[in-house]
């Protein structure tokens, strides 16, 4: 994903390797809605330029990304870093 930039992903949904093609369709019913559900996930996150007040981006930014758990803020080890991508 890394070098390329293309994220491929495979998907087991039985014990078989190769299922007959006619149990293609069940897979398909059983899974498409979850399956559709896991696409529209790519729309979550954290997207945009960070800029100062003059609107100019600010490189080597980072975000540190908390979430609520029980009352408590706890920080997530996952940090954002903007980039020269422009």
């Amino acid at each position: 994903y890394l070098a390329s930039n293309c994220f491929e992903l495979t998907l087991e949904l039985g014990c078989r390797k190769f299922p007959p093609g006619k149990d293609l369709p069940h897979f398909w019913n059983e899974n498409k809605n979850a399956l559709i559900n896991f696409m529209w996930q790519t729309h979550v996150g954290i997207k945009g330029i960070i800029n100062n007040e003059d609107g100019e981006p600010i490189f080597n930014a980072t975000i540190k990304v908390y979430q609520l758990v029980n009352d408590n803020w706890e920080y997530i080890d996952h940090d954002m870093a903007s980039s020269k991508s422009y």
